[in-house]
């Protein structure tokens, strides 16, 4: 398995590519939807599904680049659906946007522990609202895609539709208590980094 990372963008937003064989999955497009393309095209992948952390136009508007020229599901919470089609939950207007998936996209809901399997490549689903009521991270193997849950040197904002500090507070008590130091997390934003230092940055 290899993993890919993204992040030539204004929102500094990271968007990651997860490789096995020839196929894929993308983890949150986000504003780097050219960049990925040109990359799966250039390493002849097939793109299995679209996995989204969160409903923030940040990390989703370029769903639209990658569905002109491939087929593929979008993953998101089922808390979270909603916001592919509301521009004041997924902040596009923010942006002066309007961003809102087609009425034929194949979207489908997850819950929490429930497992994704694309062939050989799986995710398991941690449900972990704060951020959004949505909000959840992906556990593959010993590295954790946390969204903008937790980043290598905080953690998400909370001010926004439906954000909760004492959620995400939570949510933070369970990822800590839940994986191992050894896991890598790759974040929204930032640089991938080790829970155990994570843990000694961000004390809760």
């Amino acid at each position: 398995m290899k993993i890919l990372t993204f992040n030539d963008n204004v929102a500094s937003q990271n968007s990651y590519l997860i490789i096995e064989k020839e196929e894929a999955i993308v983890i949150d497009p986000g504003f780097n939807g050219e960049s990925i393309q040109n990359t799966m095209e250039r390493l002849h992948l097939l793109l299995k599904a679209c996995v989204l952390t969160h409903g923030h136009f940040d990390h989703i508007r370029d769903i639209k680049i990658l569905l002109e020229k491939n087929s593929f599901p979008v993953y998101i919470h089922e808390l979270e659906k909603l916001f592919l089609s509301d521009s004041s939950l997924n902040y596009s207007s923010a942006f002066g946007s309007h961003f809102s998936l087609k009425k034929n996209a194949e979207v489908i809901t997850f819950k929490h522990l429930e497992e994704l399997v694309f062939n050989q490549i799986k995710l398991m689903v941690h449900h972990t609202p704060g951020h959004t009521r949505g909000s959840s991270c992906f556990q593959v193997g010993r590295n954790l895609f946390t969204g903008d849950t937790l980043f290598s040197d905080g953690f998400g904002r909370t001010d926004l539709a439906s954000g909760s500090s004492k959620l995400i507070y939570q949510s933070l008590k369970y990822i800590y208590s839940h994986f191992s130091n050894d896991t890598t997390c790759y974040s929204g934003h930032g640089t991938p980094e080790k829970l155990s230092i994570i843990k000694q940055k961000n004390t809760i």
